[in-house]
């Protein structure tokens, strides 16, 4: 039986057991009366990620059940469900804004959730910005992705882009679409933000932009001494569209043997999140990918760092 056999008999055990197809629905829904159906496809996808995630980090020598997350949201409902089962101890979730609690999932969690110690649990909202706009700028560089084996990011790109799944930003992006259904993309950049498509998504958020301006200049320093701090068994990354690539970079190095990073939004144009942090991933000679998920508007990637 090879790895993959052994991984979906694993996941169809934890389905069983946390009835994925109906409890993140059932639970949640009920809660927020604004969800979408492609909401309803993307807790389904981040579900039976965290099952699996859950279940191979707890198989480490290291496993402490503390799970971070970049980006406060549905996720943060999910992992409570996992901590009242007694599958996780602690939960982090990190977000510059406090309000994107409530925002990103729809009403279903709000300010009771922040500090919340429940049972043998916690639940702890770590509040600050983990980059800044010196720190992003420098790794979109032309050079700082040379050095990460990226000299072509358009090349990579193919591989994670459907044009169907996101209208709106299909329509924006139609100037640099060719005929034949491609994207027209610049060759000669010193600075991935700069091109033409990169800068459509910087001015569709501004409001992270200047976030990331304001930032305190050891924003990453104090991302970093969190990650060593908690030192999570599983590291959600669902942050922001600009300072995505910035939490990847800082994060992955620091993470232990036997840990899972997971990677949402990774397909574009319906966003620029994380598909450079996935195709980056999958050259890591110490980190094995378990899944990539094409199967909804956001996608999913999820690896195992080797012990």
């Amino acid at each position: 039986m090879n790895i993959l056999d052994i991984k979906v008999k694993k996941l169809a055990n934890w389905c069983n057991v946390l009835n994925v197809e109906s409890e993140p629905i059932e639970l949640i829904i009920e809660s927020s009366s604004q969800l979408s159906y492609r909401d309803q496809a993307a807790i389904r996808q981040f579900h039976r990620a965290l099952c699996v995630a859950i279940d191979l980090a707890a198989n480490s020598k290291f496993w402490t059940g503390t799970v971070a997350e970049i980006g406060s949201g549905f996720t943060a409902s999910l992992l409570r469900r996992f901590a009242e089962r007694g599958l996780i101890s602690e939960i982090h979730t990190i977000d510059a804004n406090s309000n994107s609690l409530s925002i990103n999932s729809r009403g279903v969690l709000r300010d009771s959730y922040l500090g919340k110690t429940s049972g043998s649990y916690l639940l702890e909202f770590h509040k600050f910005v983990t980059t800044s706009i010196e720190d992003v700028n420098r790794l979109y560089s032309r050079s700082a992705l040379s050095e990460l084996g990226v000299d072509d990011p358009w090349q990579a790109l193919p591989r994670f882009m459907n044009l169907n799944f996101d209208s709106r930003n299909f329509l924006h992006l139609s100037s640099h679409i060719t005929e034949f259904g491609t994207l027209k993309f610049e060759s000669d950049f010193n600075n991935l933000l700069d091109t033409p498509i990169y800068k459509y998504f910087l001015e569709c958020n501004s409001e992270e932009r200047k976030m990331l301006i304001h930032a305190p200049k050891n924003s990453l320093e104090q991302f970093q001494s969190l990650l060593v701090s908690k030192n999570p068994d599983i590291l959600i990354l669902d942050g922001g569209e600009i300072s995505a690539l910035s939490d990847f970079l800082t994060a992955y190095p620091l993470m232990k043997p036997g840990s899972i990073i997971i990677l949402h939004d990774i397909i574009f144009p319906k966003s620029i999140k994380n598909w450079l942090s996935t195709h980056i991933l999958l050259g890591l000679d110490n980190w094995r990918v378990i899944d990539l998920d094409f199967s909804t508007a956001q996608g999913i990637c999820f690896a195992v760092k080797n012990n």
